[in-house]
């Protein structure tokens, strides 16, 4: 039951989006295929080099849920360039892991 990861970031909390208390560090996001289905983990950017306290959550989907996720994360990319007239409207603060 091994992971084949396909993308793996770090993202910003929305709590606190660049982190300026220090208190929202970020996630760490990594979705990869496991066992013929896709699999999306989220854990807390701080836990990570802590293996005994992560807490690590994460969906599994077979590959049609998988396709109508994308469908979704496609949509609110065009309604967030939409409403940005184009541009991303943020800066960039998704970094590698």
């Amino acid at each position: 039951m091994s992971t084949s990861f396909k993308y793996s970031s770090v993202a910003p909390d929305t709590c606190d989006l660049d982190n300026i208390t220090g208190n929202h560090p970020g996630y760490l996001l990594e979705i990869g295929e496991r066992d013929g289905g896709v699999l999306i983990t989220v854990c807390p950017e701080n836990q990570v080099k802590n293996p005994s306290a992560q807490n690590v959550y994460g969906v599994f989907f077979n590959p049609e849920e998988a396709e109508t996720v994308l469908q979704g994360l496609q949509e609110a990319i065009n309604s967030a360039r939409h409403k940005n007239k184009g541009s991303s409207g943020h800066p960039n603060r998704v970094r590698q892991a």
